[in-house]
């Protein structure tokens, strides 16, 4: 299990609520930027996508930590993950979320759906229950 740029770092414990932020990377990892309650990226995190390390990761996290994450490629189990870390997910329209801002790498994609969050404006779309098969 490989998280972050560091290897096998731990999250950082944000000062106060915090927030974490995904960005659909690629196939076969997510990018997390872990943000404090002043809204300053406190860490970056390269995740893999195998079962179970999204959770492990966003589980060092204080529970109803929200994350937010775009809606691209396969969305939907990285939903269930960041659920069964007890973490609250956001889904954001992907077209919406780069509106003036078109970033060249997946680290500032990352930083800016948090802030993003943190500021309140992102834009949030809603997200079937499990179960419902427009999850599936």
């Amino acid at each position: 299990m490989t998280h972050t740029l560091a290897q096998n770092a731990r999250p950082s414990r944000p000062d106060g609520p915090g927030l974490a932020a995904r960005t659909g990377a690629g196939k076969y990892f997510s990018i997390f930027a872990v943000l404090d309650r002043h809204g300053k990226v406190v860490q970056r995190a390269r995740v893999n996508h195998e079962s179970g390390t999204i959770q492990a990761f966003l589980s060092q996290l204080p529970p109803g930590t929200p994350v937010a994450l775009e809606t691209v490629g396969n969305w939907c189990w990285i939903v269930d993950e960041i659920e069964a870390a007890r973490r609250v997910p956001h889904l954001a329209r992907a077209a919406k979320t780069t509106r003036g801002h078109v970033h060249k790498t997946d680290k500032l994609d990352a930083d800016g759906l948090g802030i993003l969050l943190h500021n309140g404006t992102l834009p949030s779309v809603w997200i079937p229950p499990r179960g419902d098969p427009r999850r599936a």
